[in-house]
Parts: C-alpha cells; structure tokens; sequence
C-alpha cells in the first residue's frame, strides 16, 4: 500500500454496522443507502455483511447517483473477512488484504500527487460481550476482581484480533513518509478511554483497561471521536444501542487513525436518524433507521505538504 505526498482538502469515513445487511426493517438495503447519503462520506466501512453476497455491490449500484463507483466486499470462505466491505467515491487501487477480523484497502484521492490513504475495516468477535458480565456480576454481587477477570478472560480473542490487525499494518504506523491509516469497524467492546474513574457511575462502578482500542492506542492510533470529545461524562457517544435501552449503552463503534503532518482531524459524530422504535416494539420493522447501531462518522483535513 503505497505512500504519497498530501494535497489539500477534506476526507470524511464513515463506520456503518448494517445489521445483516437491513434484514431486521422492512426495505432494510434501501434505508442503509439513505443513512448513508445522509452523512455523504467519501469512503464507508461497513460489517455485517456476510449473509448478503455482493451486498457492497448493491449498495453501490443504489448510490450510484451519490458517486459510490467503487466497492470491495470480503471473501466469504475467509472468516475474517467475510462479513465486511468498503464503499468508496475514490478508486481503490490497493488490496484487499486481510486480518483476522477484517479487510484493508487503499483508497487513491487524488491521482496526480498519488495521494492514498490506508482503509481498514474491523469486525471483532461478538461474545462474550463484556459489558454484560459487568452487569450480571454486579446484580448478583460478584467482588470486583473476580468481575474483571471475567471480563478480560473474555476478551482474549478480541484482544488477538487487535494484535493482529496491528501486526498487519506494520511499519505504516507511526511513519510520516507513509499514507494516512484508518480502522473503522464494530468493535464489540467499549473503549479503555470510557470507562474510566469519572464515569464508574454509568459503568457499574468499574474501571476497566479494554484491550482492544488500547492496543490500536499504543500502536500509534487516536480515536477520533474521543480526540474530538475528550470528555467522556459529557460526551458518551454510546453507538449501542438506539434499539436496545435496556442494555447497557457504550461506544463500541470507532474510527481510529494514524497519520503524519498534514492529515487532521476536523470533525467526528456519532449519530442515527429519528428515533428508532426498540426491536421488541411491534413496529419496530417500519423503523427509519436500518440498524442496532448508531453510526460514527469523522471528517479529515488534507494539508499540502512539501
């Protein structure tokens, strides 16, 4: 996945869990394309793909008019791969590789300087979900340590996938020379920035180091939303879940990026669209919005770089 030199502008990604692809509404695919025309990003990583072959392909071809020529979707005979795809206004003209947990690209902005950026997309394992062996710990009086070590037993494989999609972008962490790099993806587990002393009352009075956004962090990667809303009591930015209010709410969707001068952060949203009915509504199939999650949206700036 080549480097190039930076070029002036904006570049907005979007993370977009689909929900097996809008199976759960009615016109599920047509609403996936109105959330996402909605946010105009110029590339979405999406998950939850793999029970809809050439899903990626369909999105595209519906957005068409939105100038989403381009398009990848995982191999479904990979298992990490299988379930994610990216949607893209540029081409793309590096990969797909491959991780345990999702897929990279390279997408090309601007063909006369060369200007790439580096596109992950990631799909962590779903289970155990710890926020719910806090919670079921903490209702049947279980002590704190004997809840956090559940809790870290089981993020282990999550914790691997991170390792390994680390370990699959390499030297073009940290590197000034190198295109930007960005993991979007559904990580099934909140953020170590989250759930920390000032917010023990939302999280069932635990301090809790998650694994997988610590690693992306000592790799060399921010969080966007948080580097943009560095309060989290303030600013949650709980992406699950705008149909399940009785669970427990935390951000588990993120855009993570690494990038030398040059390539900044402006902007980062978490959002839906209305106000969704919960799934055990019985219309909760005419729902607006197409999914579980909210999505999280961030917008970069592009500076010129000698």
């Amino acid at each position: 996945m080549s480097s190039g030199r930076l070029t002036r502008g904006s570049f907005t990604i979007m993370t977009l869990n689909t929900f097996v692809f809008g199976r759960q509404v009615d016109d599920g695919p047509d609403k996936l394309a109105k959330a996402i025309t909605a946010c105009d990003p110029d590339v979405v990583g999406l998950q939850e793909l793999h029970t809809a072959p050439k899903a990626t392909e369909k999105l595209s071809e519906m957005l068409k008019g939105q100038g989403y020529k381009y398009h990848v979707q995982g191999d479904p005979e990979i298992a990490g791969a299988r379930d994610v795809g990216v949607l893209s206004k540029y081409p793309i003209v590096g990969g797909p590789e491959t991780a345990d947990a999702g897929l990279g690209v390279s997408v090309q902005i601007d063909e006369e300087s060369g200007q790439k950026v580096v596109v992950w997309v990631a799909h962590l394992a779903y289970r155990p979900y710890g926020p719910y062996i806090a919670h079921k710990g903490r209702t049947i009086g279980k002590p704190d340590e004997q809840i956090l070590d559940e809790i870290f037993q089981g993020e282990a494989a999550r914790a691997r996938q991170a390792q390994d999609l680390v370990g699959k972008l390499g030297a073009s962490l940290g590197s000034k020379e190198t295109a930007p790099v960005i993991v979007v993806g559904d990580f099934n587990a909140p953020s170590h920035q989250d759930w920390v002393d000032e917010t023990r009352k939302q999280h069932f009075d635990l301090v809790v180091e998650w694994p997988a956004t610590k690693i992306l962090a000592n790799a060399g990667m921010t969080d966007s939303f948080r580097e943009r809303h560095p309060d989290p009591v303030s600013r949650p930015g709980n992406t699950w879940s705008p149909v399940n209010p009785h669970d427990p709410q935390d951000r588990i969707d993120f855009i993570f990026y690494a990038a030398g001068n040059g390539f900044t952060l402006t902007d980062s949203y978490g959002w839906h669209s209305g106000s969704p009915k919960p799934v055990t509504d019985k219309d909760f199939r005419k729902n607006d919005w197409p999914t579980d999650h909210r999505t999280v949206v961030s917008t970069f700036q592009f500076d010129s770089r000698e």
